[in-house]
């Protein structure tokens, strides 16, 4: 029975994190993505906002292993801002809107992040670093920015996110996770406990990637609102 459970052997995908999301988007850009507290959010409509995101952020500089933060209260925009960050080629850095400053100015400059997504009401609560470049997700659509689907600049080995930990040794350690692994893990989830696009996925607690499994994310945060 163990050495069943442990079976897990297979081949590692050799796409990127957010392809699976473009397929299912481009499959049913009508079947809803996000379900929030006052508004439902489709695949086709997610999928046009994170390309101008990315072309956004592609224009400011991001490439592929290079970090953009998305700093955030849990809630709806944390969605788009990494797909965004996945469609300019960059790598994303989730910070919790929480953090004392001097953690989340130490994290943002070890990471090298001059990039920052966040929302309206954080952006206007945090004390931010000095030449830091902020866009607000919420409020900031870039509805003058085309949203056509960008050419591929990344490659699966290359970095899709970077997590720290707790710091409870002092000094919060930055843990890097490629494209490969990333998707290799969800993939592995969905196989597992067939998931798929009829069910969804409570957005609860930290910065996931329910989206990229071809579910619905289904949201109420406090005071969220969708732009």
């Amino acid at each position: 029975m163990q050495a069943e459970a442990n079976a897990t052997a297979a081949p590692a995908p050799a796409t990127l994190l957010h392809a699976p999301f473009e397929a299912r988007a481009a499959e049913g850009p009508d079947r809803p993505a996000i379900v929030s507290s006052d508004r439902t959010i489709s695949y086709g409509s997610l999928d046009r906002h994170a390309a101008r995101l990315g072309r956004w952020l592609r224009e400011q500089g991001a490439r592929p292993n290079t970090l953009v933060g998305v700093v955030m209260d849990n809630g709806w925009a944390q969605v788009p801002a990494v797909l965004g960050v996945l469609k300019s080629g960059a790598a994303y850095l989730p910070l919790d809107a929480s953090l004392p400053r001097e953690r989340l100015h130490r994290i943002l400059k070890a990471a090298g992040a001059e990039i920052v997504l966040t929302q309206a009401r954080v952006d206007k609560r945090v004390e931010w670093p000095e030449g830091v470049r902020r866009l607000c997700v919420d409020t900031q659509l870039l509805e003058d920015v085309s949203e056509e689907p960008l050419d591929v600049v990344q490659r699966a080995d290359d970095l899709a996110y970077v997590i720290h930990t707790s710091g409870s040794t002092g000094v919060p350690k930055g843990v890097m996770i490629s494209h490969r692994s990333a998707l290799n893990t969800i993939v592995d989830i969905n196989q597992r406990f067939d998931i798929g696009p009829d069910d969804g996925v409570f957005g609860l607690l930290a910065l996931f990637t329910s989206c990229v499994s071809g579910c619905t994310w289904v949201w109420e945060a406090p005071g969220s609102t969708v732009g």
